[in-house]
């Protein structure tokens, strides 16, 4: 392994029936070890967290400033363009052939985070804070879709996802008593 430092660690990505693994390999002692990696797709969905807390914060200094449709309004079309914006760009997903269904179920879920845009802003309007509303709209449509995955998509539904979905509807109710 040349131009690795002595004692540090290298990691090679190998795969099993199981899932992705990574590889660590000690280069001082030789010794290996496996241990489970991070499936790809958290990596984008660690970056979005971050897009969604800013989008959030700034909806939230943006209620009240003006009427909640036309604030969703203003939100979903910056989206539009923004997405526009990026395809000439060369930022694209794996090339998956589009279908009538994928464009419309893509448009059902373009109408259900519209209402849900309109109604945080009318949240956030009528006072409620950032840690509870947040929790609640966002939290809450993560629990209920995880509840819902298994029986739309055949998802496993695991001790651990029960566990979550649990702490997702905990903190919604700790929470939703704050002013």
């Amino acid at each position: 392994m040349a131009g690795v430092v002595e004692g540090a660690i290298a990691f090679r990505s190998r795969s099993s029936r199981s899932g992705p693994k990574c590889e660590f390999h000690r280069v001082r002692d030789d010794e290996t070890r496996y241990c489970r990696a991070m499936p790809a797709w958290t990596v984008p969905a660690f970056g979005a967290t971050f897009f969604v807390a800013i989008h959030y914060l700034l909806l939230r200094a943006a209620a009240g400033r003006l009427e909640d449709r036309l604030g969703a309004f203003v939100l979903e079309a910056t989206a539009a363009v923004a997405i526009a914006a990026s395809l000439p760009l060369g930022m694209r997903g794996d090339a998956i052939p589009t279908t009538r269904a994928g464009l419309a179920l893509a448009a059902a879920s373009g109408l259900a985070i519209s209402v849900a845009s309109i109604l945080l802003f009318t949240t956030l309007r009528l006072g409620g804070p950032v840690a509870s509303t947040g929790t609640i709209v966002l939290g809450g449509g993560v629990a209920l879709s995880a509840l819902a995955a298994p029986w739309l998509y055949g998802e496993t539904f695991t001790g651990r996802r029960a566990l979550g979905v649990a702490l997702g509807f905990a903190a919604m109710w700790l929470l939703a008593g704050e002013s």
